[in-house]
This record gives structure tokens, C-alpha cells and sequence, in this order.
């Protein structure tokens, strides 16, 4: 009676949900290697040739910069530790990003994410391309989506143990109808411990509530989404001049204290004071979204404060593991490929159900006629 229940409930979910989560992890397949196809098929803007040139005249740099970013107000910049990467600069009033050549400054590209081709990828991955509508639809179906896999889980296990095997194991010998139900079985019991970890953190993207809960389930405190302000603009805030000094210092601050960092960001409309804090991204960190903050006396090139991320609140560590659990990034290279191939194959298994189901149903259909 419980499973006849819970396979009603797995087939209605999958009917209803079926076209989003097919969507979803289709999307999210590409999304596991947006960052390393990205640079692929854009070498020109994140790498260049001028590996051979050092300049320590940071300031000349920094002025040629500004001069080819013409009307724009450089109010941050992000270095990276390869001789061969370009660099990349934000400007005030813009979300563009302006990669150019470290040793020279010349701007190589005006980069809008907006209009990337991967943007869409991620706005049909979370929102179905519709922010107000698609949000709460993806949020809805991939909570439902935990349900599904359940269900499914608990409607295979045998009642036997001689036949855990013949549910394990794909036979070829057996009929198509057969084969297109254990393809769809199995394919689907190999993967629900991974997709059940897509599944349970991909909501804290679109309900605070949910957010709220699962981080206070695992022992953290409260969240509640931050309202965005309508109809108020922010005042442009003033932006640092760092003299060649100053920013000698601040590279070589970073460099002494994290010597193998991937890249580090600093921005420019912070307070006007002889402290400016600059983001880390650190080696072996389980997300690109890792940050660890460094205070440093741009004067004297000390480092004032240190804040790593392992030390940060319980919430803060949360979030990164919500990213990085949802995205496949916490075991490096690996955890990646298993989710791309999970994701990739994943997203047949709403089609093939949708197949059962009207096989099914014409069976009834006939049997009904006789």
C-alpha cells in the first residue's frame, strides 16, 4: 500500500516537474565547467603574450589604464599569480569588467556577463529566464525533486535479497519496454546520492526561507534575504589614488603572506584611510567563491588583519558549502567531471519516465478497449 502510494507520488511529481528538471541539470551539466570553457574559447581576453615583459612602475600602469579606460572611474581591480593572465578592472557606474595587460595597461576587452552566452545558460538554470516567474517554478520543482528521488529510491528496493542483483544490472536480453524501465531504474538509483545533493541545496538560491532553514538545520543562525532598495540610487562613493609605492605594496603584502593565491581583489571606493582590504582567492579552496580578507597599511605594506574564510561565522561557511556541494567544486576536478556526467545523463531521465508513462498508458488504453 506505502509503495503503490509513493509510486503514484513519484510518477505525478515527474509528470508535473519533469520539462524543469530536464532543463536544470542539462544547464547545470554546462554550468559545472563554465569557468574553464569560458577561457577555451576566449584566450584572447584571459591570457596574453607580453609574459617576457615585468614592469615594476605599477603607477605608469595604473595611468595608462586610466587613460584607456577614458570616461570610466577605475574603482577596482583584480590581479591574478600567472605571468601569462591579463588582469581585470571595474569601473564606477558599470558592471562591465576591463581586462587588460598587466604590464602595460592596455585594455584588451570590455566584458559584459549580461550578454554572455553563459549568462543565459545560468538565467535558464535558475530562473527559466523569467526572474519573477521561473524563480519560484525551479525553486518549487527541485524541492519537489528530493521528493521524487525518494520515492523512486524506496520503490525499487526489492523485497528480496536474491533480487537486489537483476535491479542492479542491466540485461540486454529483455524487451524494449523492459530495458527502457531498468535504464531509467538504475540510471536513476546510481545517481540519487548526487542528485539528492543538488537537489536539497539548489533552493537556497530561490527561497530565503529555505535558505533560512536548511542553515539553521545544520546549525547556523537565521537568514533572511536582503530587500533591494527601489528608487534609491547610491552616492558615488570617492576612490582611492594609490601612488607606484602604495601599490607595490599592496602586491607584494599578498604575495608574502599568500604566495601560492590564485588571484586577489581589491576595491577602490573603500574608506579613505591608509587601510585597504583586498579579497583572496586561495589555492585548494572548495569553491571559486572562497575569499579569505587581508588588511593592509598601503604605506608600510604590513598586513593589519587577517580574516580566512575556515575561520569565518558558521554561516558564512555554510553558504560557500551550499555553492560548492550544489556546484560540484568541493573535491576539485573530480567532483566536477562525476557531476557534469550525473547532470548530463540525469537530464534524460524525465524523458524517459515521460516515455514509460504513455507506454503505460496506451497498455491501459487496450486493455480497457478488450
Amino acid at each position: 500500500m506505502i509503495k503503490k502510494s509513493l509510486t503514484l507520488l513519484h510518477k505525478y511529481i515527474g509528470l508535473v516537474c519533469g520539462v524543469v528538471l530536464s532543463i536544470t541539470l542539462l544547464t547545470g551539466a554546462l554550468l559545472v565547467y563554465e569557468q574553464p570553457l569560458t577561457r577555451f574559447f576566449n584566450q584572447e581576453r584571459y591570457y596574453h603574450k607580453n609574459s617576457d615583459t615585468t614592469s615594476n612602475d605599477f603607477h605608469s600602469v595604473i595611468n595608462q589604464l586610466n587613460a584607456s579606460l577614458e570616461d570610466h572611474t577605475l574603482t577596482g581591480l583584480t590581479w591574478y599569480n600567472a605571468p601569462d593572465r591579463t588582469w581585470s578592472a571595474n569601473v564606477a557606474d558599470s558592471r562591465d569588467l576591463f581586462f587588460f595587460i598587466p604590464q602595460t595597461g592596455e585594455v584588451v576587452e570590455q566584458f559584459s556577463y549580461g550578454d554572455s552566452f553563459f549568462y543565459q545558460i545560468m538565467a535558464l538554470h535558475r530562473w527559466l529566464l523569467s526572474s519573477e516567474i521561473g524563480r519560484p517554478i525551479v525553486g518549487t520543482c527541485t524541492i519537489l525533486f528530493s521528493f521524487l528521488l525518494i520515492c523512486g529510491f524506496i520503490v525499487w528496493l526489492p523485497l528480496r535479497k536474491k533480487q537486489v542483483k537483476n535491479r542492479l544490472t542491466f540485461d540486454s536480453s529483455r524487451g524494449k519496454k523492459r530495458k527502457l524501465l531498468d535504464a531509467h531504474a538504475i540510471v536513476g538509483l546510481y545517481f540519487v546520492p548526487f542528485l539528492l545533493l543538488m537537489s536539497v541545496t539548489g533552493p537556497t538560491w530561490s527561497f530565503p526561507w529555505y535558505r533560512s532553514a536548511l542553515t539553521q538545520l545544520l546549525g547556523g543562525t537565521p537568514t533572511t534575504g536582503k530587500p533591494q532598495a527601489k528608487g534609491k540610487k547610491e552616492a558615488v562613493k570617492p576612490t582611492l589614488q594609490l601612488t607606484s609605492t602604495e601599490w607595490s605594496n599592496l602586491f607584494d603584502a599578498i604575495k608574502k603572506v599568500s604566495p601560492d593565491f590564485i588571484s586577489a581583489t581589491v576595491a577602490l571606493d573603500q574608506p579613505q584611510t591608509n587601510t585597504i582590504e583586498v579579497k583572496v582567492l586561495p589555492q585548494n579552496g572548495i569553491s571559486h567563491k572562497i575569499r579569505d580578507t587581508y588588511k593592509i597599511d598601503i604605506e608600510t605594506g604590513n598586513v593589519t588583519d587577517i580574516k580566512l574564510w575556515k575561520d569565518g561565522s558558521r554561516n558564512d561557511k555554510l553558504r560557500s558549502w551550499f555553492f560548492a556541494i550544489h556546484s560540484g567544486s568541493f573535491g576539485g576536478e573530480v567532483t566536477q567531471f562525476i557531476y557534469f556526467i550525473v547532470c548530463l545523463i540525469a537530464s534524460s531521465l524525465p524523458i524517459t519516465g515521460y516515455i514509460i508513462w504513455y507506454q503505460r498508458r496506451q497498455q491501459a488504453r487496450i486493455r480497457h478497449k478488450r
